[in-house]
C-alpha cells in the first residue's frame, strides 16, 4: 500500500505540473486566437497586436467559460 502511494505521489508530482502547462498553453492560444478575430490587417500584424492585447484577467475569463 505504501508504495503504490508512493508510485502515485510520483506520477502526480511528474505529471500534474505539464498536464497544467498544458491547459495553460491551450487556453492562452484560445485566448489569442479570439482577440485575433478581433483584429483587422495582415494576419503577422493581427497575432502581434493580438499577443500584445491579451491580458491575464482575459485567458482567466477564457478559463472560467471553457473549463
Amino acid at each position: 500500500m505504501a508504495a503504490w502511494l508512493r508510485v502515485m505521489g510520483v506520477v502526480l508530482l511528474a505529471i500534474a505540473p505539464g498536464g497544467l502547462l498544458v491547459l495553460v498553453a491551450w487556453l492562452l492560444a484560445r485566448t489569442v486566437a479570439e482577440a485575433m478575430r478581433r483584429e483587422e490587417g495582415p494576419r503577422s500584424r493581427r497575432l502581434v497586436r493580438a499577443v500584445a492585447r491579451v491580458r491575464l484577467r482575459d485567458v482567466w475569463a477564457q478559463a472560467r467559460r471553457t473549463v
